[in-house]
């Protein structure tokens, strides 16, 4: 078997084993040179957004075209059928009902009841009194600042002033329940003690001699360290309606 071998050597074999070599150094320097060559695009040629419309650099040397899509979103409808105007604001949902402890809560989950429900039915008993009206006002201020002992106290109060003016119902009894709750928190014992008889004598004109009697007995618990005067009423008040005077009572 013949081998057919050909022999490159002297110059023109240097020539053949560097011009592959030659050829590849020229066209990488092509590549670079003429990438740095190439030439800036302008803002008119930014590529478009995706979605098709023109780039944003774009739009905003064309002010054109931002009020043209200004006006074209004037003009369309709004998903309920209506035109949605530019600028144009939405009606704002109302939160639930804000109270002074706890925050936005159910009424339900309130101790002393629906507070928002027995002020309208007070404001609606209230009529022309015009020191009912400034303890309601006076209320409603506290609650706003989220003074729980100007609260306890000013129900209290405004349930003395409607029991004065002839009204007795849930009401007076939501504003006394909450006025007890509020103060045996913070410890007000006078409070706590007032609203307390106040509550028993509601109960017992509405026939609860048992929850009456309950009452009563818990404010003289308070009074007796404090004031014997008080002490010696509320027993007087006690043995007139015959409740008995020896219970012993715990968180009532």
């Amino acid at each position: 078997m013949l081998t057919t071998i050909i022999d490159i050597s002297g110059p023109a074999g240097w020539v053949a084993m560097l011009l592959p070599l030659v050829l590849l150094a020229v066209v990488v320097i092509g590549v670079v040179v003429g990438r740095d060559k190439a030439p800036a695009l302008n803002a008119a040629q930014v590529p478009a957004a995706k979605g098709g419309g023109p780039g944003v650099h774009a739009e905003i040397d064309r002010p054109e075209l931002v009020q043209r899509r200004v006006g074209d979103s004037a003009r369309r409808p709004a998903r309920d059928g209506a035109t949605a105007l530019v600028g144009e604001r939405l009606p704002v949902q109302v939160p639930p009902d804000q109270h002074a402890v706890g925050g936005a809560v159910d009424a339900q989950e309130l101790p002393w009841g629906d507070v928002r429900r027995g002020r309208e039915s007070v404001q609606e008993q209230s009529g022309e009194n015009s020191e009912n009206r400034r303890l309601e006002a006076a209320l409603a201020d506290a609650e706003q600042r989220f003074d729980d002992a100007a609260v306890a106290r000013l129900s209290l109060e405004l349930a003395c002033a409607l029991l004065s003016s002839g009204t007795q119902n849930r009401d007076v009894q939501t504003l006394l329940r909450r006025s007890i709750i509020l103060s045996t928190r913070l410890k007000d014992d006078e409070t706590h003690a007032r609203a307390r008889l106040e509550l028993g004598d509601v109960m017992a004109t509405d026939g609860d001699m048992t929850t009456a009697c309950e009452h009563w007995q818990i404010a003289r618990q308070i009074y007796w360290d404090g004031d014997k005067d008080k002490v010696a009423d509320v027993d007087q008040r006690m043995v007139s309606n015959g409740c008995p005077t020896d219970w012993v009572l715990n968180d009532f």
